[in-house]
């Protein structure tokens, strides 16, 4: 878990913010998807008419706008998980784990909001539970985690479930 504020009041940069969600926080979730976010435009690209038709197809959503995480000046994040060895099964370096991640990420300055009106609509805290595969490398710890999001969020594009997986990131 962990705890973390920003003494800067009211012009903290946006590469100086805090987000969660990803692999090594809160799990059910994208990378740095938790907290606040605004909602803006897509940007109107002119693609060359021989890619156009597919990066409109594949790469790009028909909406005419895109909600953009825009981080905190605190988060609060605790995570919990249970290890069952399996080396009573013949796998000495590997464990099946449970595990429970919650969250919160937002501004403690009252002059700073996002400018999405649904933003006081979501859960004050978000989380996470599921279970995962863990393997120790020669390169360090070979991480496989499937994480269900219980209250996705529709209009942010949440899934109900995400698959993460890293090496090396304990």
């Amino acid at each position: 878990g962990g705890v973390g504020w920003s003494p800067v009041n009211d012009n903290l940069g946006f590469d100086e913010r805090f987000s969660l969600g990803g692999a090594n926080s809160l799990r059910g979730f994208e990378r740095n998807r938790v907290g606040p976010v605004n909602q803006s435009l897509r940007s109107q690209i002119d693609f060359p008419n021989t890619i156009e038709p597919s990066v409109d197809d594949l790469a790009i959503r028909r909406e005419p706008t895109q909600w953009v995480p825009t981080g905190g000046d605190f988060m609060l994040m605790v995570s919990q998980e249970l290890h069952f060895p399996l080396s009573r099964f013949g796998y000495d370096s590997s464990s099946w784990i449970f595990f429970f991640d919650a969250g919160h990420v937002g501004f403690l300055s009252p002059n700073i909001q996002a400018d999405s009106m649904a933003m006081a609509f979501e859960p004050p805290f978000r989380y996470a539970l599921g279970t995962g595969m863990r393997y120790s490398t020669a390169i360090g710890p070979l991480a496989v985690d499937l994480a269900v999001n219980p209250n996705p969020i529709s209009y942010r594009d949440e899934r109900y479930l995400y698959l993460h997986g890293s090496l090396g990131s304990f």
